[in-house]
């Protein structure tokens, strides 16, 4: 029997075969009951040309089988090959490829695709930088190594203007120069640049990238960011496999407001929730002399956002040293 018999229609040659069979069982037996009958000759005959035609039955129900599991398993074959060319495609697409890029979460994120390379924590990652100065080259050179926000899933770059960072092209959302030093009690010595983020915010959540992962990422452009060690200080915290859970890190210790920007990291629920009342919060909260780390902040613990302390996440001028990856 062929390698198809095993399959649905190779049960139904069989079926076929078997009441054969047992068609010819019984006509055998009522030809012996009447031997010395005078039409046995011509009975043989006829019996020798039914076995004729349920041999070219059973053979052509054998091909039709054939035939159809071939069609079927060449279906298979043709889909399976396409899907992988197009995995290949998109894994390998730079990220500037917006078409491409939005196949990504369909075919990685949310199919699980993306467990080959060992990636179970998926990262959205996103930053705001000026074409003039030194954080262009930092950020061609991150680009060009693959490193900081191009190590995570997917990730944008918002400036002052277009500009190229090699493969990828940034998204323009007009000045992003900002006064050093606000006013006021909550006011950060830092950048003042809520409003600047206002429009960058705004551009992430046009796009709806972040919904497809698991945590959001906001990297200043000369943080050295690593991936791979973000990856595992969530497992060590309890967060893996917990998108779901409304949090942050808080970064920096022993202060009243420890969600310091050099690196945000958000899940999910949180930055969904942040995102969907980013219009209110810009109306409620009194942000004057505020960076945007705090406006972020206060947001989410308007929405019911709790922090997750990490303090040995990020080490800079603003907070105390960090311990060895």
């Amino acid at each position: 029997s062929s390698h198809f018999g095993s399959g649905r229609f190779g049960f139904k040659v069989q079926a076929v075969r078997a009441a054969m069979e047992s068609s010819k069982s019984s006509t055998l037996q009522k030809l012996e009951a009447s031997s010395g009958d005078p039409v046995n000759d011509a009975a043989e005959k006829l019996m020798m040309i039914m076995s004729d035609d349920e041999a070219q039955a059973v053979e052509g129900a054998e091909q039709h089988a054939q035939s159809s599991n071939w069609r079927r398993m060449k279906g298979v074959v043709v889909f399976a090959s396409a899907l992988l060319a197009l995995v290949s495609v998109v894994a390998s697409a730079p990220p500037h490829s917006v078409e491409l890029a939005s196949w990504r979460p369909m075919l990685f994120a949310r199919s699980g695709l993306w467990a080959d390379r060992g990636d179970d924590i998926t990262l959205f990652c996103f930053g705001v930088m000026r074409v003039d100065g030194y954080e262009l080259p930092v950020m061609q050179q991150q680009q060009h190594l693959r490193a900081g926000i191009f190590a995570c899933d997917d990730q944008m770059v918002f400036s002052d203007a277009e500009v190229s960072l090699g493969s990828f092209r940034t998204t323009p959302i007009g000045d992003v120069h900002n006064q050093l030093g606000g006013q006021g009690p909550l006011a950060t010595g830092s950048w003042v640049n809520t409003q600047t983020f206002f429009r960058a915010w705004r551009e992430v959540r046009r796009g709806e990238r972040y919904l497809d992962f698991d945590w959001t990422v906001k990297a200043d452009p000369d943080t050295v960011f690593l991936p791979s060690v973000l990856r595992q200080h969530l497992r060590q915290k309890g967060l893996y496999g917990n998108p779901g859970a409304r949090t942050y890190l808080n970064n920096c210790p022993n202060v009243d407001n420890g969600f310091y920007g050099s690196l945000e990291v958000i899940s999910r629920a949180s930055f969904i929730g942040f995102m969907d009342n980013l219009d209110v919060c810009q109306q409620q909260l009194d942000f004057r002399g505020w960076g945007e780390d705090l406006f972020c902040q206060k947001c989410m613990d308007s929405i019911g956002a709790a922090p997750t302390g990490d303090y040995d996440l990020v080490s800079d001028g603003n907070c105390h040293g960090a311990g060895a990856p």
